[in-house]
């Protein structure tokens, strides 16, 4: 499994632009929270998510591995991390606790008429782009 893809306590996100020095803004995908198990004293990623690095940059918007017995805990969280999140270009990749998956979903639908996330189709080993309306 391509650790890449899971994030430390520095950095929570990959950014192509960042890394080839463009000033050109790339389209964001916010991961909700990245699945792991625990192997060791280490987490690592139950899934590859490398292939959605093709539709833009990767972005956590929580720590992988870790689970919020209140919702009103983790909201403000959210909140923060999609407070850059641009309706017409931005996609969410739903993973981790279906609570918080749930929340982002409320509030990019409090934001805006739709919102694009990223499904995983198993017979193609793809992800597609499944626009959400909120109304």
């Amino acid at each position: 499994m391509n650790n890449a893809c899971l994030p430390d306590e520095k950095e929570r996100s990959f950014s192509r632009s960042e890394q080839k020095g463009n000033s050109v803004s790339q389209p964001v995908v916010y991961i909700t929270q990245l699945s792991t198990r625990r192997e060791g004293s280490a987490w690592v990623p139950t899934v590859d998510i490398t292939p959605a690095k093709e539709f833009g940059d990767l972005v956590y918007l929580l720590p992988s591995g870790m689970n919020y017995p209140s919702l009103g805990e983790v909201l403000p969280v959210l909140q923060a991390g999609l407070a850059k999140f641009r309706h017409s270009q931005d996609m969410v990749l739903p993973m981790g606790d279906p609570t918080v998956i749930m929340a982002v979903g409320a509030i990019l639908g409090a934001a805006g008429d739709s919102f694009k996330l990223l499904k995983w189709d198993r017979k193609s080993h793809r992800y597609f782009i499944q626009e959400i309306y909120a109304q």
